[in-house]
């Protein structure tokens, strides 16, 4: 637990790197600052992908879904941030193949939206990642849904792999917190105006 005083402009450093100050005090609630280089992730809890109001919007106003296939909880996070930073979507997350698989299960019940694309990585810790990508592209009603891998690995045999099974793009994660948000970013961007997946 991090204690600092409620008093404006005090503050605490964590590590060499990371400060976090007291920007504003009110009655129930504290405004504080984190000033961090931008090769360290900062993650706000009121950027968290919110549930939808499922009978506020029409068809039309339905955000965009998108479906993370990912294990490692910060890649998860910080692909989640990205998104919801910048773009109006319902984000979902499965940490392992079977749980990606259940998810877009066609006897899944008729209520539970499906997602208009799937960003997946290609190492899970049930299955591999292409494992996941064959079964979506081999099932009538998945083939038509965007898939986009992520993978750590930049070879080429992996992406033409990936490509062959049916993936829409092969995208190498990026070491770079601000190269990869604009790489999530304009992916994202890109199949949402392209169009939906029902």
């Amino acid at each position: 637990m991090l204690v600092i005083d409620r008093l404006r402009n005090t503050g605490v450093c964590i590590g060499e790197h990371i400060r976090i100050r007291v920007l504003r005090t009110g009655a129930n609630r504290v405004r504080l600052g984190i000033e961090a280089p931008r090769s360290i992730p900062v993650f706000r809890e009121e950027l968290k992908p919110k549930a939808p109001d499922l009978g506020a919007t029409t068809e039309r106003e339905q955000p965009f879904r998108v479906l993370v296939v990912e294990d490692d909880p910060s890649h998860a996070a910080l692909i989640g941030l990205v998104i919801q930073e910048r773009l109006s979507t319902c984000l979902t997350v499965a940490t392992s193949g079977s749980e990606a698989l259940r998810l877009l299960s066609p006897e899944r019940e008729a209520s539970a939206a499906r997602p208009n694309l799937v960003l997946l990585d290609l190492n899970l810790p049930d299955m591999p990642g292409l494992t996941v990508l064959e079964a979506i592209k081999t099932t009538q009603a998945l083939r038509a849904l965007p898939v986009v891998v992520f993978s750590g690995l930049e070879r080429a045999e992996t992406a033409r792999q990936s490509l062959d099974l049916g993936a829409n793009a092969y995208v190498p994660k990026s070491t770079s917190f601000d190269e990869f948000s604009q790489r999530v970013v304009r992916i994202v961007d890109f199949w949402s105006q392209v169009g939906r997946v029902a």
